[in-house]
Formats: structure tokens, sequence, C-alpha cells
């Protein structure tokens, strides 16, 4: 993702405690939260440099207007960095323990991020395989 110098970064989806927006704030770096679960919804510095979204969007119920909503709040040229469990290297997906997580609503492959990046216009910088998605708007 590179240098967070001189970047707004939004923590899409960072829970609860806003712990990595938090952390980044004590860097000296610009950092909002926004999670609409826990009443986080802080915007001050949109448009963004970088969305990260650590562990979160398996949990969207429309996931469509979660990236739509992070292309609107991303600069032009910004960069999305995602975590979140793939089921590419999965051989018995009935079993797999994400999938028995109830919060668990969206299960995504490298695939699905190729149709995502082409859905709303961002390039697919990266996918893992296994968790790590870096787009760039």
């Amino acid at each position: 993702m590179g240098s967070l110098d001189g970047c707004n970064v939004l923590d899409y989806g960072g829970g609860e405690e806003e712990v990595l927006a938090r952390m980044l704030r004590e860097q000296g770096v610009r950092a909002d939260c926004w999670d609409p679960v826990y009443g986080h919804n802080t915007l001050e510095s949109a448009p963004y440099h970088r969305i990260i979204c650590c562990e979160a969007a398996e949990h969207f119920a429309r996931p469509g207007n979660e990236f739509r909503r992070m292309k609107n709040l991303l600069r032009s040229g910004g960069l999305i960095y995602v975590v979140t469990r793939l089921s590419d290297t999965i051989d018995q997906p009935l079993t797999w323990w994400y999938i028995n997580d109830s919060t668990h609503l969206v299960f995504y492959s490298c695939r699905s991020w190729e149709y995502i990046a082409d859905s709303f216009g961002f390039t697919l910088l990266r996918c893992d395989s296994k968790s790590q998605i870096l787009l760039q708007g």
C-alpha cells in the first residue's frame, strides 16, 4: 500500500473500537472510521487516498452498495486494501470454518474480485487467493 504520509485513510467496517483508525491517528495519519453497525460514520477527510477494509467485506448484506460507496469515497487513483478469506483454495467448502460463522454473509474468490473490479470501475492490482486484495480506483 505504500507510505501513508500525507494520506487520508478510511477504515471501512472498523468495528466497535475503531482500533485501526485510532492506531493510524496515533502515528499522525489522518484516519476516519466507517462502521454503521457501531455508529461510526465520520467521513471528515473524504475523499480518501486509501481505504482499508479488514475482515469486514464478508459481513456486507448488500455488497454492491458497499463497493459503490467505497468508489465514491476514494480519490481518483486511490487504493482499497481488502482482507477477507477467499474460497479459491478450499477443497471442501461445506466444512470450511469461515462458512460456519453466521455473521459471514458473502464469500469471495479471485474471480469474484475481477467481477467487482470490472463492475465498479476499479483495477484489480492483487488477489493472492488466500485473503489479500488490492484495488485501485
